[in-house]
């Protein structure tokens, strides 16, 4: 597997560029390794797979670097395409689903926290009476801890709103 520290090991090298792809805000600080690392590098922001690839090819990338989650299925789509370094693209969109991403763990005999998926109030409510109160409510594709709930009683007229929040 390829880590976003053994892309920078990677490109240690003199005349080595890297393209890093994701907000404004988030690449300052790897810009910063980036040249302490005696790397070249250009910003893009987010874009599909396509862009940046063409984005790496204009800036003639030895690595393309995802400043988060968001951007790590199309960072490693391009970098497969274009024979860079990545974890692949089956592996970055096993990244952005907690489902597909807990499923593959326990695959490979890494424990999880117990969870359930839930995609309906009626559901919730099952999942709730399975496991008891509280619970910690997660949308399967949201980063850190965006849309994070802890749901620590419910009512009847409470679930469905908490549902469309979640």
């Amino acid at each position: 597997m390829v880590t976003c520290r053994s892309v920078f090991e990677k490109a240690e090298t003199v005349n080595k560029h890297l393209l890093i792809v994701g907000s404004q805000t988030s690449q300052g600080g790897i810009a910063a390794k980036a040249e302490a690392l005696g790397l070249r590098w250009t910003g893009m922001d987010d874009a599909g797979p396509s862009e940046v690839a063409r984005a790496a090819q204009k800036c003639r990338a030895d690595g393309i670097y995802p400043t988060g989650l968001l951007f790590l299925e199309p960072a490693a789509v391009a970098a497969a395409e274009l024979g860079l370094p990545s974890p692949g693209p089956a592996a970055a969109a096993s990244m952005s689903n907690k489902l597909t991403l807990r499923s593959v763990l326990q695959t490979h005999g890494i424990r999880t926290p117990v969870y359930r998926s839930a995609n309906s109030p009626d559901a919730m409510r099952t999942v709730t009476d399975d496991l008891g109160l509280p619970v910690i409510v997660k949308p399967v594709d949201a980063c850190g801890s965006a849309g994070l709930w802890r749901l620590d009683y419910q009512d009847g007229n409470s679930l469905p709103g908490f549902h469309r929040r979640a």
